[in-house]
């Protein structure tokens, strides 16, 4: 998901889109949206990687737009998560800059690399056009709005995950 332009996972079956915003529980999310898949997913690919909702759910998922995510906005129930913005960038610069060697490779376009000091990730960061950051550093509201209009219809706060989780669960049928 490192730059893709399409953040939100479609349920064929399921009148349901996720908005992914990373360094916000993304990845316990999408292994959890696996339990609403009907046949089992073919094995090999993590569910944390985009080519999984593509190819490997019997067609059960796509990635779609906020466009399109948008479009879909009466007919389905569409979710995602955010975090306080700073809690997410220390994150992000935790995992991707300092605890791998090798930072993905939007990250490098953005003239970012292993090891470098945080005040400058941070320069970088707020210097750099929203349209080439790497998602894990792209403001949240780039990925889940579009012309001033939010695409999801349920946005819950990693602050609050037991509390906004527990509404969702029952929506979704989890459990």
């Amino acid at each position: 998901m490192s730059k893709s332009p399409r953040h939100f996972i479609l349920f064929r079956d399921i009148p349901l889109l996720y908005g992914r915003v990373p360094k916000v529980a993304n990845s316990s999310i999408k292994a959890t949206l696996c339990k609403l898949l009907t046949q089992h997913p073919s094995s090999g690919i993590k569910t944390t990687a985009d080519r999984f909702w593509r190819e490997n759910t019997h067609g059960e998922t796509q990635l779609v737009t906020p466009l399109q995510a948008r479009r879909l906005r009466k007919s389905h129930f569409s979710f995602s998560f955010v975090r306080n913005p700073f809690d997410r960038i220390v994150a992000a610069y935790n995992n991707k800059v300092l605890e791998i060697d090798d930072v993905p490779l939007p990250m490098k376009h953005m003239g970012l690399h292993h090891g470098i000091p945080f005040d400058q990730f941070i320069e970088i960061i707020c210097k750099a056009d929203p349209e080439t950051m790497d998602n894990h550093v792209r403001p949240q509201a780039e990925m889940l709005m579009i012309a001033n209009k939010m695409i999801p219809k349920f946005i819950g706060r990693m602050e609050h995950m037991n509390e906004h989780w527990r509404r969702l669960r029952k929506r979704m049928k989890l459990e």
